[in-house]
């Protein structure tokens, strides 16, 4: 059983986000395009939010600003850059003045209720979650129904 807030817990919502945007990619005239280029262009379009959880952002975000990046060195790198995109976002709300007096978990959670810049996982990734849900999707199809 997972915790919430982990990444679990926001899985299906990115699958879900992520397969609307590559179906956007392909519908924009791409069918020339392979799978892969398909999928590396996909994980560039803005996502519909940071799939990450108020609390672990906060924790991430809490550590940067107190200098303490052990933990982001430990970090796959896309990873990584989610949170230093939230900590830069963070900082340019702290600059102000409506936010300047609210505490850090406020204004963390108000950045990830905006859309993030990009998705936040690898092109390869993206691959991966397309073909398993191509997977599925047939799986589906072929099942006879009773």
């Amino acid at each position: 059983m997972c915790r919430k807030g982990t990444k679990l817990d926001f899985l299906d919502e990115m699958r879900t986000d992520l397969m609307q945007n590559f179906r956007e990619v392909l519908s924009k005239d791409k069918r020339g395009m392979s799978v892969s280029e398909l999928c590396e262009e996909t994980v560039k379009r803005p996502a519909r939010r940071f799939y990450v959880s108020s609390l672990q952002a906060y924790k991430v975000v809490s550590k940067i600003r107190k200098g303490n990046l052990h933990e982001l060195e430990r970090m796959a790198p896309y990873r990584r850059e989610m949170f230093l995109e939230i900590n830069r976002l963070v900082d340019e709300c702290l600059t102000r003045y409506e936010y300047a007096t609210k505490p850090l978990i406020f204004i963390v959670a108000h950045v990830l209720s905006h859309r993030a810049p990009r998705f936040y996982i690898s092109a390869e990734s993206m691959r991966q979650l397309y073909f398993a849900h191509q997977k599925k999707k047939r799986c589906r199809r072929d099942t006879p129904s009773y």
